[in-house]
């Protein structure tokens, strides 16, 4: 918690809270003059914008705090900067610890190119085109999870073009009192998760406590090899791109389409992704 935060915490009228309660009592923390607090957050987010910009326009001050992230990064926030900004409402951020920044600074992972992705969507063709686009990226990538999803985000990215032996540092906590830090390769760190004990969910699998936030290394292009190993063989890949399109199939998606998209997410030849589409039965 910096200086500045503190003092923009103190001298606003209003402050745009992602959990109420939690800001409360930060600002009995720091004994912080308590404000007018207005709950903002992703399932209200449509009814309080609005209010909130209108607030803005009439003079009043407001600062937006969201639990454990920066607003509008994987946070509540985005909707209100962009509907201020909308209205030439000035903005300022007031930047704190960044879960990003702060896992690539200690991940060993080159930093200077990146690609943040947040969180995977939750289910359905969109979740397996966010990873396969992960999977595609030959530079460092970062996303975050949540405990109950963190097993079965690492088990699917398992079987996304040989992700298992990719370089992978889980981190859990980041920035926060039980930090932890765990390096290794997709599937070591999923070895390292499942060994945790914890409540068991009605699919049988064991729920990990904390926050996530995860890096993919990048693939290694000097010597030939994704992640340490060699590159999948012609039968193999044909394989693999079998498996994508029966996925994308099984969920509805047309044959051109499919196809569009594993090319998209793979850099493959559309004759090759188009010529194993067509020895598949499709609706």
């Amino acid at each position: 918690m910096s200086k500045r935060a503190i003092d923009v915490l103190s001298s606003v009228d209003l402050i745009c809270a992602e959990d109420t309660r939690h800001t409360v009592k930060l600002l009995r923390h720091f004994n912080i003059p308590m404000k007018p607090l207005v709950s903002h957050h992703e399932h209200n987010w449509s009814e309080k914008v609005p209010y909130l910009v209108s607030q803005a326009l009439d003079g009043k001050s407001l600062a937006v705090v969201s639990d454990a992230g920066t607003p509008g990064i994987s946070d509540p926030g985005r909707e209100l900067a962009a509907g201020c900004a909308e209205r030439c409402v000035p903005l300022h951020p007031v930047p704190g610890p960044s879960a990003v920044v702060a896992a690539l600074s200690v991940s060993g992972f080159p930093g200077s190119h990146f690609t943040f992705m947040g969180f995977f969507a939750v289910k359905g063709s969109e979740r397996k085109r966010q990873m396969t686009e992960a999977a595609s990226h030959k530079h460092t990538v970062v996303f975050f999870e949540a405990p109950h999803r963190i097993l079965s985000t690492l088990k699917e990215l398992q079987q996304v073009h040989g992700m298992g032996s990719r370089p992978c540092v889980c981190c859990r906590e980041i920035t926060k009192l039980h930090e932890e830090f765990q390096r290794g390769t997709v599937s070591s760190c999923l070895d390292w998760l499942q060994s945790f004990k914890g409540e068991e969910s009605e699919q049988g699998e064991r729920s990990v406590r904390g926050e996530f936030t995860v890096l993919l290394g990048p693939l290694n292009l000097q010597d030939g090899t994704e992640g340490g190993r060699s590159l999948e063989s012609e039968t193999e890949l044909q394989e693999q791109t079998e498996q994508q399109l029966e996925e994308l199939r099984t969920d509805g998606m047309r044959r051109s389409e499919a196809v569009k998209l594993v090319c998209e997410m793979t850099g493959l030849a559309r004759g090759m992704v188009y010529k194993v589409a067509l020895n598949m039965k499709w609706k």
